[in-house]
């Protein structure tokens, strides 16, 4: 099973010599309800769920990290999340392969998670 991100519109997959790491979601109460408002999921997501999602490094600040570089400290919550902007351009820039970016309802939709 390929590991991937679960932060709406990362694209994160678990590589080979890849620098991008993937963490665990806290199994401490008070820490995965920070982290589930900080990713917007909801906050009765059951355990065996939350054991399989990954949040990958780009969501963590430098300061976020322990001295190794690689393991998260207690206290770390993800807080780096590109703008519904920046995500809508991105994936109209994948889509089309240009910049002439408009943004559809659907891709507002896809972004700001509303259903229609």
């Amino acid at each position: 099973m390929v590991i991937t991100c679960i932060v709406k519109g990362c694209d994160n997959k678990e590589k080979v010599y890849s620098a991008v790491m993937f963490h665990r979601i806290p199994t401490h109460h008070t820490q995965w309800k920070a982290w589930l408002a900080a990713l917007n999921k909801n906050p009765k997501t059951p355990l065996m769920t939350l054991k399989k999602w990954r949040v990958c490094s780009e969501h963590f600040t430098l300061e976020d990290y322990t001295c190794t570089g690689t393991r998260l400290k207690d206290e770390a919550t993800p807080t780096i999340f590109k703008s519904l902007t920046q995500q809508m351009f991105l994936f109209a820039f994948q889509k089309n392969n240009s910049c002439h970016c408009y943004f559809c309802h659907n891709c507002v939709n896809y972004y700001t998670g509303r259903v229609e």
